[in-house]
This record gives structure tokens, C-alpha cells and sequence, in this order.
């Protein structure tokens, strides 16, 4: 999944996307690109950390 870096965070939309994935019982791996025009902060971090909060497979590549 991509999405752009708002304040070295994921976007809330990303965060949206996730929680639907886990609301619709999604089985597979899930991971993250970033887009942005300075730093990532805690992008990966806490993108990893919501996706396993929500009982996805998050896959760190």
C-alpha cells in the first residue's frame, strides 16, 4: 500500500484502508511505500503498528 506521509505519520486515509481490510476479514499480507518530499518520521512504524493492532499480517520488506 502507498500512501503519502502527513506529519511523519501515514495518512489517515491509509489508516481508513487498513481498518476496512480487517473489517472485511482480509487473509493476506499487507505492507507500505511512502511517498513524501522530506521525512518519514514514524511512517513504517506506525503503520506496522496499526496493522497489527488490527490483526493483519504486516509483511516488512
Amino acid at each position: 500500500m502507498a500512501a503519502p506521509v502527513w506529519s511523519g505519520e501515514p495518512a489517515v486515509p491509509a489508516y481508513s484502508f487498513l481498518k476496512e481490510l480487517a473489517k472485511r476479514g482480509y487473509q493476506g499480507k499487507v505492507s507500505a511505500f511512502e511517498t513524501d518530499a522530506g521525512s518519514t518520521g514514524k511512517f513504517f512504524a506506525s503503520f506496522a503498528a496499526e496493522a497489527k493492532s488490527l490483526g493483519l499480517d504486516y509483511d516488512q520488506k
